[in-house]
């Protein structure tokens, strides 16, 4: 067995777990943390409805513009990550019934995933677009697979009269707020 020299490898996950301990909810998330370890499950997310989404040929870099697009969904926001990462992103859509979930309390990603589960978490970006499309407000979420294989939490909200959104690693400290519609499977 090696010394270990460098322990900035551990920081990761360690930190993480530090952090939201003496972040602003600290104290709610030892509580959780407790109860959790104890083995008394706490729901994060509570079904409000479902979504059937259509099988399509999806095109991101047509649908996901500034501004009105053909289908009449207007963005005021695109984040210069989500371009990267999904901008010209073409998918072969399958037709869905999606899981639509109120965020009962604020979370972060790595909890919101374990409570969805490996079966459910991950939608196609196809689908997200088609949520949104129905819709003219409100708080969403997903985890959608990125051009670079990895998965990311995909955010959007109703702003000045459009959708913004947004993409963010789901190891990010970014808690989300209560409130958030979560699609999943």
């Amino acid at each position: 067995m090696s010394k270990i020299n460098d322990v900035s490898d551990l920081r990761g996950p360690i930190a993480e777990l530090n952090d939201q301990l003496l972040g602003q909810s600290g104290a709610e998330r030892l509580n959780s943390l407790k109860l959790w370890l104890k083995g008394v499950a706490t729901s994060l997310l509570r079904q409000v409805s479902t979504f059937h989404a259509k099988a399509t040929t999806f095109t991101a870099g047509t649908k996901f513009v500034f501004g009105t697009n053909a289908d009449g969904v207007n963005f005021t926001y695109i984040g210069e990550q989500f371009q990267k990462l999904f901008g010209d992103k073409v998918e072969d859509v399958p037709a869905a019934d999606l899981v639509i979930s109120n965020l009962e309390q604020a979370a972060f990603d790595p909890e919101i995933m374990a409570e969805l589960g490996p079966d459910r978490r991950v939608v196609a970006l196809g689908h997200f677009y088609q949520v949104l499309k129905a819709n003219k407000s409100g708080w969403f979420l997903a985890y959608v697979v990125g051009n670079d294989g990895n998965i990311w939490a995909v955010g959007a909200d109703w702003g000045g009269g459009g959708w913004r959104v947004n993409v963010y690693s789901v190891g990010s400290p970014l808690e989300w707020s209560a409130g958030f519609q979560v699609v999943s499977r």
